[in-house]
């Protein structure tokens, strides 16, 4: 009887070992041929590639002088520097930025609350102690990880410096965007209390005009992007974040490229038509601007497919209306 028992015990385990071994087997091929993870693989080798293109002194980072300019890296330091007029450094802490988004270890990652987000927003902290806002794609959004990252590109060949440093990343087999993380506070929380968002809630007119508080660089770009979220029509104050040294932050990108003949496009056109310089970057951006040529926004086409011209086209627009010659 006790032989028998024993002989039931063997059996049982290795049949548990032989379909453990299976399942970790089929896991594991499935990892590899899955849409979504070559997806991931794909998109984070666009990124390192075209990041690297981009790069203005690919041996920065070699360069003892500048080794703080990689310790307590965040976005608002990569903007102080750059205001500072340190590009060296800027350019040194943004390439550790990026690498630490598309190769870094999560440490922790924790669920923001959903109170001024229609998606899942988590906070992501790395080992190195870099702090970064991983958004998932979700299919039943129209929000674009893909969007997100081409916001990025956009903002660095017209030197504006208003969207964080952004790429895609596969995190807990999820695909998504990740942002380094901005210090500050968004325009709701600054500019509104509770009374005053519970009017606007309910579509009273609020004492405060959030609009009107909005960077003329944002207000450009938003152009660019044929994005709605910050229209003045559809304003969205959540997306833009104020930090404690001045700087605004465009963010929450993924609901752009909608095209021109959307109401609030063509509304937001006609704002640019009457008042245009309500929507001049500066001297320095227009310039930048007027420099770049179509070659310069074909890796777009990574992102946003054959749309990438009509960014372009959207830009001459633009400047011609803000900046004439």
């Amino acid at each position: 009887m006790i032989s028998k028992y024993r002989l039931h015990l063997f059996l049982l385990a290795k049949l548990s070992i032989y379909w453990t071994l299976r399942a970790i087997f089929v896991c594991a091929v499935f990892a590899l041929i899955n849409p979504t993870a070559l997806q991931a693989r794909t998109h984070t080798g666009q990124c390192e590639a075209y990041f690297k293109d981009i790069s203005k002194d690919p041996d920065v980072d070699a360069d003892l002088s500048l080794a703080s300019a990689t310790q307590n890296v965040s976005q608002n330091k990569i903007w102080s520097l750059k205001k500072q007029g340190n590009l060296l450094a800027a350019q040194a802490a943004e390439n550790y930025a990026l690498d630490t988004l598309l190769n870094g270890t999560v440490k922790k990652m924790v669920l923001l609350k959903k109170r001024f987000h229609t998606t899942d927003v988590y906070v992501v902290t790395f080992s190195n102690g870099v702090k970064a806002i991983f958004k998932p794609k979700i299919s039943r959004f129209n929000s674009n990880p893909h969007y997100e990252v081409a916001a990025y590109v956009i903002d660095q060949l017209l030197g504006l410096d208003v969207v964080p440093v952004t790429s895609i990343r596969m995190i807990n087999a999820q695909l998504g965007s990740i942002q380094l993380f901005v210090e500050g506070k968004n325009l709701h929380e600054i500019y509104l209390s509770f009374f005053e968002r519970t009017k606007r809630f309910f579509r009273i007119s609020p004492v405060v005009d959030l609009y009107s508080q909005k960077d003329p660089k944002i207000k450009f770009l938003d152009l660019i992007l044929q994005t709605m979220d910050r229209s003045k029509f559809q304003f969205i104050a959540s997306n833009i974040i104020l930090t404690g040294e001045g700087f605004q932050a465009a963010t929450d990108n993924g609901y752009s490229f909608l095209g021109y003949g959307t109401k609030d496009y063509r509304e937001e056109f006609q704002l640019l038509e009457k008042n245009p310089t309500e929507f001049h970057p500066g001297r320095k951006a227009i310039e930048t601007s007027r420099s770049r040529t179509l070659e310069d926004f074909r890796v777009l086409r990574r992102y946003i497919g054959d749309d990438w011209k009509s960014v372009f086209t959207a830009l001459q627009h633009v400047l011609n209306i803000v900046d004439p010659l």
